[in-house]
């Protein structure tokens, strides 16, 4: 089941993208979650992908998307980005060289 809620943000990050939208998705909410300006975070988020590519950042939105809800459902953030990893079927290694270029960004971006 969870596949099918991933196929649904890769779906919607491309329509998204294809329409010529703002970013609006989990990595502009992580941003925010880390009390950054509201501006900065659209910018790191924008910046991020340019950075390290569509894959990697539909990757990394996915699991957001998924960290959101387990944090939600009142999990604390280590084990819902745990969680989150192993939902996705990714690794620490895989996101760990994103988030960083996620906090660059912010920074570039003034937060």
């Amino acid at each position: 089941m969870q596949d099918v809620g991933i196929q649904k943000v890769v779906v919607g990050a491309l329509l998204a993208m294809s329409c010529g939208a703002t970013v609006a998705d989990s990595v502009v909410d992580m941003c925010l979650d880390l009390d950054r300006p509201d501006d900065v975070c659209p910018c790191a988020a924008a910046a991020l992908r340019d950075e390290v590519g569509e894959d990697a950042y539909t990757t990394y939105e996915a699991v957001g998307v998924v960290y959101r809800e387990n944090q939600a459902a009142g999990q604390g953030r280590s084990d819902a980005w745990t969680a989150a990893l192993d939902s996705v079927g990714v690794s620490l290694r895989d996101t760990n060289p994103v988030g960083a270029a996620h906090r660059k960004a912010m920074k570039g971006c003034g937060g």
